[in-house]
């Protein structure tokens, strides 16, 4: 179920960061990371809610963090 979830996260992905992913771990179906070229972490979490979790990742990565979370639509985060 794992391996399932972080595919279709990685299928959901804008096809500009979908191209930056240099890995991706997926310890359950609800803990998706990715891990981005330039260093850069995205806390994915679950698949549910991937439009939401997309649009709110672009608007965050418009900060240059390091770290984006973005598990919780709503109430997502950057660090770094």
């Amino acid at each position: 179920m794992a391996v399932y979830a972080a595919a279709m996260v990685l299928h959901e992905l804008p096809r500009y960061l979908a191209r930056s992913v240099v890995s991706l771990q997926a310890p359950s179906s609800a803990e998706v990371t990715l891990r981005l070229a330039r260093g850069i972490t995205i806390v994915w979490g679950g698949t549910d809610r991937a439009a939401q979790k997309s649009r709110e990742l672009a608007v965050l990565m418009r900060t240059h963090a390091r770290t984006y979370n973005v598990s919780a639509p709503g109430t997502a985060v950057t660090g770094g």
